[in-house]
């Protein structure tokens, strides 16, 4: 598995339909963010001398700028939020954020040279969501990484047709099953 593909995949969605001068307004100003975050990103990867912990301060800010970890964490967790307790709530969208931080960093740690660029967006018809394509590039041959945004945030990355809010939420599942369907599996797990 491929760099990007990690990345995109350890991490991790109905809005009001827009009218058109609006809608082309979003899907540029997605576009751009989306652009703007993969430049930043590779810029506090490729900064010398930055310590882990400097990276990782750099990472939840631009994280907490860009991606609506809220909405991906709720997501992520499915049905058992009806479940949790307030208590249990609160501990799993510490643990998420501190989860999805982690991965990132460890992911970009693997940067080796590639790129990633814009190529397209459009509106989702059925979620009024933007959806934004980009390619990364590299030694290999170019990976399709779509971006999901929702009022100005990223709620989904797909990796060449993987939904990561998808897979999360699956993995989660199957943590909360295995602890005989109680959230406290998953917060054990996050706490690793």
């Amino acid at each position: 598995m491929t760099f990007f593909k990690k990345l995109m995949l350890s991490l991790g969605f109905l809005a009001i339909l827009m009218p058109s001068i609006a809608h082309a307004d979003s899907v540029e100003s997605s576009k751009k963010m989306v652009q703007t975050l993969a430049n930043q990103a590779i810029a506090i990867i490729s900064k010398d001398g930055s310590s882990m912990s400097e990276q990782k301060t750099a990472f939840k800010k631009l994280l907490n700028q860009n991606f609506d970890t809220d909405k991906i964490g709720k997501f992520a967790l499915g049905r058992y939020r009806r479940q949790a307790t307030p208590e249990q709530l609160s501990e799993y969208t510490r643990l998420f954020d501190r989860m999805i931080v982690e991965v990132y960093t460890q992911r970009f740690q693997e940067y080796s040279g590639q790129t990633i660029d814009v190529t397209n967006g459009y509106e989702d018809k059925q979620s009024g969501d933007v959806v934004v394509n980009s390619l990364v590039k590299g030694s290999g041959s170019p990976i399709a990484v779509d971006w999901r945004v929702r009022d100005g945030k990223i709620i989904d990355v797909i990796v060449e047709g993987v939904s990561l809010s998808i897979t999360k939420r699956d993995d989660f599942a199957s943590t909360i099953k295995k602890g005989g369907g109680n959230i406290d599996a998953l917060i054990a797990h996050l706490k690793k």
